[in-house]
């Protein structure tokens, strides 16, 4: 587990930025900006409504240290809440197999492919968690279950759904569970006795579970709406109140079904198998039969629970995804043919316990022809027929190739899928020709897993490149205005779900956002009311002639001319350590500028080799000086000397925007800010640095 937890730290640290943008720029702003959440949505109306009550909770724990690093905290907090949940199947195993299988089980499941989303602000790994200890609840004593744990499984449930809503497919399987379960298991009385007591669990349960569903909601978020379901999902459930659409979609719902279990085969085939015919114990007349008798009692009737309540959770839950996806789909090509696997990775450690359980007990050898079957069927068909997407089904990230469009990238590797066929093909060869069944199993899925994280690891890697400009770009703005009021500002995008979403996220503060169709151009009448300044893609076509504009990268950032004048320091004749905030864009701004081009709306050019501020007091000590520049031209002043009086520092430069300090020792008292570079001609105009934002403060005495 420790070594598990060492290797997502490391990803954490290598990415700390969002992997899922859309989605985690949601639940993560929806939670740090919860007190102003109207204000939030009626600023960006495209932002996703998360109506999760239990995130802005975890939100506030994370960032009880440091608000600016609650997002990395975050993700270690996931990474070891991941983690953590291999003790819990570790439990939920050993109580139902030997040793050895819940043993491997586990380690297997800290390898699983889906531990990405450990790595992510999102809440899977919560709502997995919840699942766990739903099966440890039911799994908790011998023999029907008491009222105890009726509570119990409420509580769990209730947390679940307000983690995440699609813990309604658990709840709707626990209900149908008690009411099956107590038929099953020898409890006394007679049948119908038995079969009335279950029955009135079931409808006690669920009483249980939407009366504290209301109570947590209304704890954690008094001012919110006790109502139980989310109005994200309403829209959908009105369709599928709706028979006629329920015929007519009939055979998309079943091929969504289909799509998953096949999915399942490629990997898990000897876990479905067996959980199926474990299922022959809760058969009427099969009950005394089974495919491999346990010699433990205890052990045997845990299985027998666990078995059913699987089956249900799976029944019901493959029913609610293919349900939403199609009902999602009505309305848009994207969602058409997905297959939404992350909301059933909760049952895929079952599967696999269940593989490692019964190959070691000489499962059958037409299992072997089954897997193999599955895999490359996938591969010739299935991979063609639904659409998959990397954060979909991380477990089948090694069959990725070029060929598919929704499937492949620009840094997809081709061994991956190689590898994958090679050992399916030894592997289930071993499987039905040896009787070391387990092993090979255990190869085949730790190497399939192998080549999806190599996979994984490309596809992160380029997603880093891909969103490294963008979010620099939106750090060299967020640090360019400094502490914005929301609303003053517009972000204006051609496509809020992609690279503005790592945009956003970057800025981190409430601001108008706008998504304009392709080509149109951004005019006056677009601009809120209040709006100080814009940013946009530089592809896009921006129509304000009165704006100051900087190019920033991908980006541009247009000052308008009602944009409000960054307060100075008064002068004084000899400096008392109040911070010098030194507006170089300013005509009236007290300092003095020598060397420099006349202001613009953003700041100005250094025109001289030595441009000089004049500063409004004398600075002397420990000081340190900011400010936001970039050079005219990167390649002929790849840096420039910033001084105060005789105290000097050498500074790097970029073509691109960046926030800039250096630390000073000035011994001499001086009220000279100057800037050492080599202009450069730009259409006959000799141009050095531009300087905007300069700020300098005193620092205590080493």
């Amino acid at each position: 587990m420790l070594v598990a937890f060492f290797l997502m730290a490391i990803r954490v640290a290598s990415i700390n930025s969002p992997v899922m943008g859309s989605d985690e720029y949601a639940y993560f702003h929806a939670a740090k900006y919860e007190a102003s959440g109207e204000q939030l949505f009626a600023l960006d109306p495209y932002l996703q409504r998360v109506d999760n009550k239990v995130y802005p909770w975890l939100y506030r724990a994370w960032a009880t240290g440091s608000v600016q690093h609650a997002d990395t905290v975050g993700r270690l907090f996931n990474s070891l809440l991941y983690c953590l949940g291999g003790w819990l199947l570790f439990g939920i195993f050993r109580r139902c197999m030997d040793r050895r299988s819940a043993v491997l089980a586990a380690l297997l499941y800290l390898a699983m492919p889906f531990s990405f989303y450990a790595t992510t602000l999102l809440p899977e790994v919560e709502f997995q968690i919840s699942i766990y200890l739903l099966v440890l609840v039911w799994l908790a004593e011998r023999g029907a279950s008491s009222w105890r744990q009726v509570v119990l499984a409420a509580l769990v449930s209730a947390t679940g759904y307000l983690i995440k809503p699609h813990a309604a497919a658990a709840i709707l399987a626990s209900a149908a569970y008690l009411a099956w379960s107590r038929v099953g298991l020898a409890a006394g009385g007679s049948a119908l006795k038995r079969a009335g007591l279950g029955l009135l669990q079931a409808v006690g349960y669920l009483a249980c579970t939407v009366l504290l569903i209301k109570l947590l909601r209304h704890v954690l978020d008094p001012a919110g709406s006790s109502a139980i379901v989310a109005s994200f999902y309403q829209a959908y459930l009105d369709q599928l109140r709706d028979p006629h659409y329920l015929l007519k979609s009939l055979g998309s719902i079943a091929g969504y079904v289909g799509g998953h279990v096949w999915v399942w085969l490629v990997f898990f085939a000897p876990g479905v198998v067996a959980l199926l015919a474990d299922l022959r114990h809760w058969l009427p007349r099969r009950r005394a039969s089974a495919p491999v008798a346990a010699a433990d009692e205890g052990i045997d009737e845990a299985r027998r629970k666990l078995t059913l309540f699987l089956f249900l959770l799976a029944a019901a839950m493959l029913s609610m995804v293919a349900l939403f996806t199609d009902a999602a789909a009505a309305g848009s090509e994207f969602e058409r043919g997905r297959l939404h696997g992350r909301y059933l990775e909760a049952l895929l450690p079952f599967l696999l316990a269940y593989g490692l359980w019964w190959t070691g007990r000489g499962a059958p050898r037409w299992v072997a022809l089954l897997g193999f079957a599955a895999m490359v069927s996938f591969v010739l068909w299935g991979r063609f027929w639904f659409h998959l997407y990397p954060w979909d089904y991380p477990d089948l990230f090694g069959l990725f190739d070029r060929k598919i469009p929704y499937w492949g990238f620009d840094h997809v590797a081709r061994w991956p899928l190689r590898l994958s066929l090679a050992l399916a093909l030894v592997c289930w060869a071993a499987f039905a020709f040896t009787r070391r069944r387990r092993l090979a199993y255990v190869v085949f899925v730790a190497g399939a897993m192998l080549a999806a994280h190599g996979q994984m690891s490309a596809w992160l890697k380029a997603e880093n490149e891909l969103t490294r400009q963008v979010l620099a770009d939106g750090a060299a703005i967020r640090a360019f205005l400094g502490e914005e009021a929301p609303g003053t500002g517009l972000v204006a995008t051609y496509e809020r779900f992609g690279q503005a979403s790592y945009l956003l996220a970057a800025l981190d503060t409430q601001q108008h956002v706008l998504e304009l169709a392709p080509g149109t151009a951004l005019e006056a009448q677009h601009v809120p009311k209040g709006a100080q300044w814009i940013v946009a893609p530089a592809s896009m076509d921006v129509r304000l002639p009165e704006a100051w504009k900087i190019d920033l990268g991908t980006q541009r950032l247009y000052l308008l001319e009602d944009a409000r004048v960054r307060p100075v320091a008064p002068q004084k004749p000899v400096w008392d350590g109040v911070p010098l905030s030194i507006d170089t864009s300013s005509a009236a701004n007290p300092s003095r500028f020598r060397g420099f081009r006349p202001g613009e709306g953003w700041g100005r050019w250094s025109t001289a080799q030595r441009a000089n501020i004049e500063l409004p007091v004398l600075v002397s000590g420990r000081v340190r000086v900011e400010f936001f520049g970039w050079a005219a031209d990167a390649a002929k002043i790849p840096s420039i000397t910033v001084g105060v009086g005789t105290a000097a520092a050498k500074v790097p430069m970029s073509a691109g925007g960046q926030d800039h300090q250096l630390v000073l020792d000035v011994s001499t008292p001086s009220d000279s800010l100057w800037f050492e570079s080599t202009p450069v001609n730009d259409g006959g105009v000799p141009l050095g640095v531009a300087v905007a934002r300069v700020r300098v403060t005193a620092l205590p005495a080493q």
